[in-house]
């Protein structure tokens, strides 16, 4: 491996990102910051949004009474990550030196990263841990052994705990890579060592996620899950098809049909986000109905969700199709959208 081109991208990258501090090392807050600080703070647990970057953030900028401190820390580790960029392009994908050493550069400056690693949020962290595990699955496919999967596992549940939204990408690999590895890599000839690999990464990933469920259960004092409002997220995600006869609970019945008189109605696809998040969506409606007991309503609605989509099926169907054919219909849009991602746009975010 050629050490020279790494050695140059690492002190470019130091230079780059303590201009970019220099520059600006201010926090910037979002929608979900909140509840990160009140992670770190101990003053309420919310598994929702990633307890482990919350408790990172305690050990990190606590002691020094400052978001700086974190914004210190994503900026490290995001140069980390355009290193560990260069580093594979290189190491397993033999690309030109000048070629790694530019795209991991250019990803250094991108705008969108720098905005992240200012943010009172998880994705500076999450795309560290990626890089960290895609390093590792190409290490194990270029060179399988037996106990690489395990590391891929702890990196996956780190992963996991850091963003949910990657956990069928870790579930898929803890039985895509040992194929992979099987299939393409010298190092695994035979079934009898496919299986005990493939055994070895499933039991492994299973166990490291069920102890994380169990972690928040624990920490939260309630029974062992990811996180507590799972039904929420899925009934607003396909509230259009949901219809007051998916209930045999005339409490969610009426919730529906008053719901359906208000000004967001079920049926239109493009409030399910306000159906979660606003004063008058179909999640506080709901819990209302239950008499504030969030628990029960979640239940409820993860209930409701699975049964409308279990008896419309075709019309669930539809509703991924126009989701997806949604983003192109509204392509004008995207530059709002854009600048808004990274804070140009809005009033929701702020500096402190």
């Amino acid at each position: 491996m050629r050490r020279a081109p790494l050695a140059t991208l690492a002190c470019l990258l130091v230079l780059v990102k303590a201009i970019q501090y220099a520059i600006d090392s201010t926090a910037i807050f979002y929608f979900d910051s909140g509840a990160f600080i009140l992670n770190a703070l101990g003053a309420l647990f919310h598994p929702t949004r990633s307890y482990f970057w919350g408790y990172l953030m305690r050990a990190v900028a606590l002691p020094f009474h400052s978001l700086r401190a974190i914004v210190a820390t994503q900026v490290a580790m995001g140069a980390v990550t355009a290193w560990l960029l260069g580093f594979m392009l290189l190491r397993f994908l033999r690309v030109r030196p000048t070629v790694a050493v530019l795209a991991a550069l250019v990803f250094s400056i991108d705008p969108l990263q720098v905005v992240h690693e200012r943010l009172v949020m998880a994705e500076c962290a999450a795309l560290f841990v990626m890089a960290l595990f895609l390093i590792a699955a190409a290490d194990y496919l270029e060179a399988p052994r037996w106990w690489k999967p395990g590391i891929l596992a702890l990196l996956g549940v780190v992963l996991v705990g850091m963003r949910i939204v990657y956990l069928p990408l870790v579930v898929l690999a803890a039985v895509l890579l040992p194929v992979a590895a099987y299939v393409w890599s010298p190092g695994l000839n035979n079934v009898r060592s496919l299986v005990a690999t493939l055994a070895i990464s499933c039991a492994a990933t299973v166990a490291l996620q069920l102890g994380y469920t169990h972690l928040t259960g624990w920490l939260a004092g309630r029974e062992a899950a990811y996180n507590y409002e799972a039904g929420f997220f899925q009934l607003s995600g396909v509230a259009p098809i949901v219809d007051a006869s998916d209930s045999d609970d005339p409490r969610v019945t009426r919730a529906i049909e008053e719901q359906n008189r208000t000004a967001f109605p079920l049926a239109n696809a493009r409030l399910r986000p306000r159906q979660l998040w606003d004063a008058q969506g179909i999640r506080l409606r709901l819990t209302a109905a239950f008499n504030g007991d969030e628990r029960a309503a979640n239940e409820a609605a993860q209930k409701l969700a699975r049964t409308a989509i279990r008896r419309h099926p075709l019309r669930y169907a539809r509703l991924g199709a126009h989701t997806y054919l949604e983003f192109w219909r509204y392509y004008r849009g995207l530059r709002h959208s854009a600048l808004y991602e990274v804070g140009m746009a809005g009033n929701e975010i702020v500096k402190p």
